[in-house]
């Protein structure tokens, strides 16, 4: 089993956590066993259990060995343990425990010791232990590389004594309490009739087990929200029925809540439940995985979705532990997708189908299908830690390069060697120029001109840097990083499908910089991803004030509106892409530079030639009144025989007639525009006779 460092697990830390289970927290005596869904400190993936045990103070410190409510996921290889404590003022992450229990699957049992003591750590970080209150969290890891997947909660109090010399004497034993495990059934099992009753059923293991039972829903970005009142267990079971799920899809859970401190809270397996509409055709939706059990980290990997009936179409999401890794529109009842970017680890991979007719056929979930990612290994020697990734996007092709930077120096050697192993290159991965050296704690490398490598596929691309030495090539350790090309240049450092990707909007004005008052502007918005889907809305600050002109749909990267005639001023103008929900990867809303444009007191057009007769003056032949203008909505024309009026001829082209014989032929151009008319007159041309 593998033990992190601890800057490595400190920068671990997860805040965002979805699901869950009800409030409340179960006070054992000393060591107290949180239900998963507390707010606890600090929160670094899901909780799926709670932490008993036994503590003991010594004057050396505290060592603390603890077991937890269940199993690490399966493919856990590493595990850690977090220390903090508002009474002792340690925040959150601060004090990291390694831990040297070699089977992560003993902890359920035997329960795992801590090699670190809580007071030497809390000493360290310029703290002292003090009675109070203090959680720990354990974290299970799939690897050293990987964000991580579980984590168990309990706290425990330090009393009978404060200080930094012998500390306290005294010793306690925590109690241990029984672990649980909750099922859930439906009935109907898979659908049910909008208003009809659906009856939720859970059953807790061992029986005897005391508490109550709270329904709920999984919900995306709100965690699990409650169906229903707790309901009170009894001899193992505890049902509901309701009517009050709305059309659509439910991911229903059952939590069991404990009403002592001799029984641990556990929350069943997510049940997919779809609320018909009158008309509504239920639909069944199941996944294959290519290869299935275990594939190598960079392999890749097939999800095939079969969607019955196979008249219903519509598209299939398909999902990684819970969040969209990607889409299929569904052909003759199958989707399919494929990826070799899945992190190592545990993967719990389903597929979630979307009618197009949402009228016709209702949406569904398969169940969830695992898949061990075998995690590829990295550069010579042992993992050492983490690269940071200076800035949150980049280019490639930025003179600077990718900078890196590490929080701990190579354990070895005076040189570096990079290697990027990403979509296509897990076998041997892609050589990068790199610059720098770790030589101390917070020093950088930088990859240089990662474009001009090979051409770049986007995905996910782990970086490792290893360390060596120069003459020998030996090498010592290696650091990851990992980086996400969204395009064969651009990269971030995390993953778009969490973050979006950027877009950069620029906008421009037609006319530029001025037009007259009375005359339209032209607003044209441009994103450098001409794929990304949405609309561009148009606004503009005038004497402070800011009004929208208008918007737009993009097509190919771009969005154009015409605004009708604003009033005289001076207007900052800026365009704002919204994405739509619908682009998968996902673009982040962005805003252009801001750009201006004036409305001025409009001037009449400006002639730009003087009026003249051109072609052969004579009867038969046609002759035209060349004249031009700027700024001119309209140009008339008017042709005089002997200074008079000829009745019709209002053309730019003349033909003269057999009057016009030996007469003084000339035309007269008039333009116009809001602001004013001006004309011109040709000087006469005599006509042959």
């Amino acid at each position: 089993m593998t033990v992190r460092t601890g800057a490595t697990a400190a920068r671990m830390r997860w805040r965002s956590w979805a699901g869950g289970a009800t409030a409340g927290v179960l006070v054992l005596s000393g060591l107290v066993a949180s239900a998963p869904a507390d707010a606890t400190p600090n929160e670094y993936a899901r909780s799926i259990g709670t932490l008993t045990g036994t503590l003991t103070t010594t004057d050396t410190g505290i060592p603390v060995a603890v077991r937890t409510s269940a199993p690490c996921p399966a493919g856990t290889t590493t595990i850690n343990g977090f220390f903090e404590s508002v009474d002792a003022g340690i925040a959150p992450g601060a004090l990291v425990i390694s831990a040297n229990q070699t089977d992560v699957n003993a902890i359920t049992t035997s329960g795992i010791p801590l090699d670190n003591n809580l007071k030497g750590l809390a000493q360290s970080a310029g703290k002292v232990l003090v009675n109070g209150s203090y959680d720990l969290q354990l974290v299970c890891y799939p690897d050293a590389f990987s964000s991580p997947t579980a984590q168990f909660d309990g706290t425990f109090t330090v009393s009978g004594g404060v200080g930094t010399g012998p500390g306290p004497t005294a010793t306690w034993v925590v109690p241990g309490a029984t672990a649980t495990t909750t099922a859930l059934t439906l009935s109907p099992a898979d659908s049910v009739a909008a208003g009809a009753p659906l009856t939720l059923s859970a059953s807790v293991t061992p029986a005897t087990a005391a508490g109550s039972v709270q329904f709920g829903e999984v919900v995306a970005g709100q965690g699990t929200v409650p169906v229903g009142a707790p309901v009170p267990l009894s001899a193992g079971a505890a049902s509901l029925t309701t009517t009050t799920l709305a059309a659509g899809t439910h991911d229903l859970v059952a939590t069991f809540v404990p009403s002592g401190t001799t029984f641990l809270t556990s929350v069943s397996p997510t049940r997919a439940v779809t609320v018909l509409t009158a008309g509504q055709q239920a639909t069944t939706t199941t996944l294959a995985v290519s290869p299935s059990g275990t594939a190598p980290q960079g392999s890749t990997v097939t999800l095939s979705a079969t969607v019955v009936p196979g008249a219903a179409a519509g598209t299939v999401t398909f999902l990684a532990d819970g969040a969209a890794i990607g889409t299929g529109a569904v052909a003759a009842g199958t989707a399919t997708f494929s990826t070799s970017a899945l992190d190592p680890g545990s993967r719990s991979l389903s597929a979630r189908f979307v009618p197009t007719d949402a009228a016709a056929f209702a949406g569904s979930s398969s169940a969830a299908v695992p898949l061990t990612v075998a995690p590829s290994t990295g550069g010579g020697g042992a993992f050492v830690d983490d690269l940071t990734v200076d800035g949150a996007n980049g280019s490639a092709k930025d003179s600077l390069g990718i900078v890196l930077a590490a929080s701990t120096p190579c354990p070895g050697g005076d040189s570096v060697v990079a290697t990027m192993k990403g979509p296509g290159a897990w076998a041997a991965g892609l050589a990068v120029p790199v610059e720098g050296a770790l030589t101390t704690a917070g020093s950088t490398v930088s990859l240089k001109r990662v474009d001009l490598v090979a051409p770049l596929t986007p995905g996910k691309y782990f970086v490792f840097v290893t360390c060596q030495d120069s003459l020998t090539l030996q090498s010592s350790g290696f650091f990851v990083a990992r980086l996400w090309f969204y395009d064969s240049e651009h990269w971030l450092s995390q993953d778009p499908l969490l973050v979006g990707i950027p877009t950069v909007s620029s906008i421009v004005v037609k006319p530029q910089f001025r037009q007259d008052v009375g005359l339209p502007v032209v607003l044209e918005a441009t994103l450098d991803q001409v794929t990304a889907k949405g609309k561009v809305r148009f606004d503009a600050d005038k004497d402070g004030t800011v009004t929208a002109l208008g918007e737009a749909a993009l097509a190919a990267g771009r969005a154009q509106v015409s605004v009708p005639a604003l009033e005289f001023g001076l207007y900052y103008v800026t365009a704002t892409f919204v994405p739509e929900p619908a682009n998968s990867p996902p673009y982040n809303t962005s805003v252009s530079p801001e750009t201006f444009f004036v409305m001025a007191k409009g001037l009449p057009p400006v002639p730009q030639r003087e009026a003249a007769v051109t072609g052969k003056a004579a009867v038969g032949s046609t002759v035209t009144c060349a004249a031009r203008f700027t700024g001119a909505t309209s140009v008339g024309y008017r042709w005089e025989r002997n200074r008079v009026r000829i009745s019709g001829a209002t053309r730019a082209t003349y033909r003269p007639v057999a009057a016009d014989r030996g007469a003084a032929l000339r035309c007269r151009a008039t333009a116009a525009n809001p602001s004013g008319v001006v004309y011109r007159v040709s000087p006469p041309v005599r006509v042959a006779r």
